[in-house]
């Protein structure tokens, strides 16, 4: 028999829920219980994470984005100014190995740029990467 020519008596009767015929099996089908779960204790000692402080992460900032033509890329030269989505003094968004980490601002310290982190709380919806 093909499965196109099975028809609901054929799959109650392979799934033994064939009840016209008396057929014990159709009693052991229970739905499945479960304990409830408890809150685990974290008032112990906490677990040692110091071997994570040696793993390299990579951090992205991304200051902002545009869409460019294929024409508008190959007239680029030195000096050209490519304009993004954001002003000057916008949040910036943070990234971990590619997953949204923060959103923040950006500094200067002695001459060299910084990220100040403001939040670790989305203020739009973004698709997470």
């Amino acid at each position: 028999m093909g499965l196109n020519n099975l028809t609901e008596q054929h799959i109650r009767q392979m799934l033994n829920l064939d009840e016209d015929k008396g057929n014990s099996k159709s009693n052991n089908i229970k739905k499945a219980q479960f304990c409830p779960l408890k809150p685990a204790d974290t008032s112990g000692d906490k677990e040692d994470l110091s071997f994570l402080k040696n793993i390299d992460v990579e951090i992205e900032v991304q200051l902002g984005d545009t869409e460019l033509t294929l024409g508008e890329i190959l007239e680029l030269k030195e000096e050209s100014i490519i304009p993004l989505n954001k002003m000057a003094g916008d949040t910036v968004d943070i990234y971990l190995n590619k997953h949204w980490l923060a959103s923040g601002e950006v500094v200067v310290i002695n001459e060299e740029y910084g990220v100040r982190i403001n939040s670790f709380k989305r203020d739009r919806d973004l698709p997470e990467n």
